[in-house]
């Protein structure tokens, strides 16, 4: 009674369900340019990469001979998780554990696609 109790408190819809992860689609014209996410190198583009599904992304991509450009990507909170942590659950705790650990959030686009300027 007590662990049934202690699971329905300590968990929350996002918090289970949720994808911790989600892979982008990353690609530039001209195409072979570097891609830097969150200061971190991670490939070539054109390329499919996969990221933390709920913090926010900056995307750098250079290429020699081009100015750098970017995307960023934004999270934002899911209403439906919410609206299922009130229904299902009847408590606020599970509001916070999902506020808390913020699987709330998720990535607002699965694309970054940019066009590098020549430098000349």
């Amino acid at each position: 009674m007590l662990s049934s109790l202690l699971l329905s408190t300590l968990s929350s819809c996002a918090t289970l369900f949720a994808d911790d992860t989600r892979s982008i689609m990353v690609t530039s014209t001209p195409s072979g340019a570097e891609i830097t996410v969150n200061g971190t190198a991670r490939g070539v583009t054109p390329t499919r990469i996969t990221v933390d599904d709920h913090e926010r992304l900056s995307v750098t991509i250079r290429k020699e001979g081009f100015h750098s450009g970017g995307c960023y990507i934004n999270t934002s909170v899911g209403a439906i998780w919410v609206i299922l942590d009130v229904v299902l659950f009847y408590t606020v705790v599970p509001l916070v554990v999902d506020l808390v650990t913020g699987d709330w959030s998720s990535l607002e686009s699965e694309f970054c696609s940019v066009n590098l300027l020549p430098m000349n």
